[in-house]
């Protein structure tokens, strides 16, 4: 099949001005002018149409011919493109080894992140039971100041009531 349209190609002349090149669309068949395969065929059936006229059997025939061949190459572009997707998207053992060890790493990470949270929680509680106890110290030390001051009051009090 592409020995008929290389053929056909030989047959046609190439356009001398560059047409708008989309390069999603064969791309890699561009010709040596930069010329697009699918827009030399276009090209080139345009000019066959004009010259047999658009009732013609032939040129629908030849028309239709190439409408399928241009369809069947692209169709194979798309499906290598895919092919080539999917190919790049399996993971390599490398890789696999690399998610594995990532996923290892992920879990020790978050190990340690909830013995953190667990000494992080330790350690607040300690400083409220230190600050209760030096409340509570605090208070101790007011207490027994305060029952010193009282037993001096009470003991000079005694003093001058005698």
């Amino acid at each position: 099949m592409l020995f008929s349209m290389s053929s056909i190609l030989t047959q046609a002349q190439l356009p001398t001005t560059k047409p708008s090149h989309n390069p999603s669309v064969g791309s890699k068949y561009a010709g040596a002018e930069g010329h697009d395969i699918h827009h030399i065929f276009d090209l080139r059936f345009n000019s066959i149409r004009e010259k047999l006229g658009s009732s013609s059997e032939e040129w629908k025939s030849k028309f239709d011919f190439l409408q399928k061949s241009k369809a069947e190459e692209e169709a194979k572009h798309k499906a290598l493109l895919k092919a080539n997707i999917v190919k790049n998207m399996q993971l390599t053992p490398d890789l696999v080894s690399a998610k594995t060890e990532g996923d290892t790493l992920r879990a020790k990470v978050a190990d340690l992140q909830s013995h953190i949270h667990m000494l992080n929680d330790r350690c607040n509680k300690t400083k409220r039971t230190a600050a209760d106890q030096a409340s509570s110290l605090k208070d101790a030390n007011r207490t027994q100041e305060l029952t010193a001051n009282l037993q001096d009051e009470l003991s000079r009090l005694k003093k001058t009531t005698r």
